[in-house]
């Protein structure tokens, strides 16, 4: 369970880390 929850929990950071890197580069 903790697992899982945790995946999902890298995936948002991951995608939010994406988004910040886009905003940046423009």
């Amino acid at each position: 369970k903790g697992s899982a929850n945790q995946r999902v929990i890298d995936v948002k950071q991951t995608l939010k880390n994406k988004n910040v890197v886009l905003y940046q580069s423009k």
